[in-house]
């Protein structure tokens, strides 16, 4: 996953490296930084908390977060997902939707710790590949997944949510909302003939 922020690239790396570059010096190798290898895959990455944290999805499930600027060991784990971490949409600087191969939208706050506050959306058990807000202040999300369907979920419930207890597992307890799903299977079965 590739994410910016003040004008330099942040790659989270399946070799469990962050990189970040910085594309305006002009040469191929604009490195300012790579971290220290993690023990798991990193899938996703956002930066949060006004700039000062970058976190990461990972293949274990676990949130790894930097300190802005130090991008040799990783400050922070976080725990709490049972599956791995595929997307993150950044909802303020405080708050991260998560997309798990587990097919749940998460609402997670961050920094202290980790806090489940609730899940926003299910996909059934299929994984969630993508997130993205489809307005300017991301009251509307999108989520995509092996399904075949693109999910919309009204984002506004976020403000509703109180923080809530982890099931054993680790696996958070709550209900999704209501969605519109948009079907982008091609069903053969169609008489469009």
């Amino acid at each position: 996953d590739i994410t910016t922020h003040d004008g330099l690239v942040l790659a989270a790396s399946a070799d469990g490296r962050l990189s970040v570059s910085d594309p305006r010096r002009g040469r191929l190798d604009g490195s300012v930084g790579t971290s220290d290898p993690q023990d798991d895959e990193l899938l996703s990455a956002r930066v949060v908390k006004n700039g000062r944290k970058v976190v990461c999805g990972t293949q274990t499930g676990a949130l790894v977060v930097w300190s802005w600027g130090r991008w040799g060991d990783s400050t922070d784990r976080a725990l709490g997902h049972p599956e791995s971490v595929d997307a993150l949409l950044k909802v303020d600087e405080d708050v991260l939707l998560t997309g798990s191969s587990d097919g749940l939208l998460r609402v997670v706050k961050v920094l202290p710790g980790l806090d489940l506050l609730g899940i926003l959306g299910d996909h059934d058990g299929f994984p969630i590949e993508r997130l993205a807000g489809l307005n300017a202040n991301e009251t509307l999300v999108a989520s995509l997944s092996h399904d075949t369907l693109v999910r919309f979920w009204d984002a506004r419930e976020l403000h509703q949510l109180d923080t809530i207890t982890s099931r054993p597992g680790g696996d958070a307890s709550g209900g999704p909302s209501s969605s519109a799903k948009m079907d982008l299977g091609d069903d053969d079965d169609d008489d469009d003939d």
